[in-house]
């Protein structure tokens, strides 16, 4: 729930500068504001608001500086700007940031903080396309975890390996998770990661060639994300449907899902050069001169896009 979260946390702030440094030690009490600033700041980039993020950041660091110099303290802190970093696909500082967090949490004994941190890790290197470093890391960082007191990040770690697994063309791999993740999406009950559970199953499905179960469970997916107005959302699972459209030579099929996301990404005022990419795109499926490669490439775009509505959309030479 983000909206609750920044709530919460717009709260906890409050809270931690009224606390009185003659009650408290004054060191304390500013690592208590950096803590409440670098998690609103967190909760602001999930929410999206990744410039109120960065403002929130930047007086946690500046708290921080005031501190007791704790560095399980500052590893906190660097473990949610690293993720700050990622969202601005900044990977070279957020590597960077996140591995100073991850080598003090070795060293302080804080298993927990460091398998989530590696969880992070892991994720973000699957997002730079290094799917084997991803499963890696994820494994270790699993490794690390609780599996019982944090039920939320085993499940984020476990649907995160799945989908690795399966980006790397490591089907069978991918299948023997699903049981386990499916039970854990049920256990924790939210509907919208049930839905994304249930899109990562159908393109398992149609890496193991079961294309009709595939097409239905990517339909039921985007029909999902229409009636909740998630566009970009609407478009990947809808360019995942029209690879499998592609792969049969559906091209009417292909040819209608195209202008239904081109009009649903006018209708809800989606940036213009998202628009232009997909007029491009639709041009290419109407002449038939679609490939995989640019299905691929659009899909890449849509993802990078969503913090960067100005980024233009540049095909690869292989499309």
């Amino acid at each position: 729930d983000p909206t609750k979260a920044l709530e919460l946390t717009e709260l906890g702030v409050a809270i931690a500068q009224s606390l009185s440094p003659v009650t408290y030690s004054a060191e304390l009490v500013h690592d208590i504001r950096a803590r409440a600033f670098a998690l609103l700041g967190n909760a602001r980039r999930i929410k999206s608001d990744l410039a109120g993020a960065s403002r929130a950041l930047q007086k946690a660091d500046a708290e921080l500086e005031k501190g007791s110099g704790d560095e399980l303290e500052l590893a906190r802190y660097l473990d949610l700007k690293s993720s700050l970093l990622f969202e601005y696909r900044n990977f070279r500082e957020g590597f960077d940031v996140l591995d100073r967090a991850i080598k003090i949490y070795r060293s302080s004994g804080g298993e927990q903080l460091l398998g989530r941190a590696l969880i992070s890790k892991g994720f973000q290197l699957g997002e730079l396309g290094d799917l084997e470093g991803a499963v890696t890391t994820l494994r270790a960082g699993l490794n690390q975890i609780d599996p019982v007191s944090d039920r939320r990040l085993l499940l984020a770690a476990k649907h995160n390996l799945a989908y690795y697994l399966y980006s790397a063309g490591r089907y069978h791999q991918a299948l023997a998770l699903v049981p386990e993740v499916r039970a854990l999406h049920k256990e924790l009950g939210n509907a919208v990661d049930v839905v994304r559970f249930k899109w990562l199953e159908a393109k398992i499905a149609q890496g193991h060639g079961e294309l009709g179960s595939a097409e239905a469970a990517f339909c039921e997916v985007r029909d999902f994300f229409v009636e909740r107005g998630i566009s970009h959302d609407v478009a990947q699972v809808s360019l995942d449907l029209g690879t499998l459209y592609l792969r049969q030579g559906r091209i009417p099929e292909l040819k209608k899902l195209t202008t239904d996301i081109l009009a649903l990404f006018v209708n809800l005022g989606i940036g213009r050069e998202a628009i232009a990419a997909l007029v491009l795109f639709q041009q290419a499926v109407e002449m038939e001169k679609v490939s995989f490669g640019l299905i691929r490439d659009l899909a890449v775009y849509l993802k990078n896009a969503r913090n960067n509505p100005h980024l233009p959309f540049r095909p690869s030479s292989r499309t």
